[in-house]
């Protein structure tokens, strides 16, 4: 299945069987003579490689030497089969990666909508408070910090009503 080969190399760099079966010329039998990866293999070393094969593609290459002949072993498949899955999975996590990153930024705007816009609100009448509007009680929700402020300004709202109400009969009593 797939791009798959299961090859069988000389001491000289040709290929002797390779399954699947193909009718390979005696040039693309020999197109690992070159490659460099013969001495390896002649000292005992399994070699990993990724190079061009004889059908022009990229592939993944694992050689391993057979006994004492000189000959190696070998499997390879198209780089693009074997990266397939690893890409595959990269998509599959980016993806997830990104979604987390926009659900955790959406999440924190929303989390400091819910304390900014109570403290905006209470800020405005703050400014009204000081601009000596005193008739009108804050009526804003919130987290409790925020709602503990509201009492106190509208506590001291209340507080400068009455206070002006007092200061105004005694005006008027002289």
């Amino acid at each position: 299945e797939g791009g798959g080969e299961i090859l069988l190399i000389d001491r000289e760099g040709r290929t002797v069987t390779r399954c699947p079966h193909v009718q390979w010329t005696w040039e693309k039998r020999e197109w690992f003579r070159d490659s460099g990866y013969l001495q390896d293999v002649a000292a005992g070393r399994e070699v990993e490689a990724v190079m061009n094969g004889p059908d022009g593609r990229r592939r993944v290459f694992a050689l391993t030497p057979v006994g004492s002949t000189g000959w190696a072993a070998g499997a390879s498949r198209p780089e693009e089969e074997v990266m397939a899955p690893v890409v595959s999975s990269l998509v599959r996590r980016s993806l997830f990666v990104t979604g987390f990153w926009v659900l955790s930024i959406l999440l924190a705007v929303f989390v400091s909508r819910t304390i900014s816009t109570p403290v905006r609100k209470l800020r405005q009448f703050a400014i009204r408070l000081g601009q000596g509007r005193y008739g009108e009680e804050a009526e804003v929700k919130g987290p409790s910090e925020v709602q503990d402020l509201v009492h106190t300004f509208n506590m001291v709202s209340r507080e400068i009503r009455a206070r002006e109400a007092a200061l105004n009969r005694a005006q008027e009593e002289l």
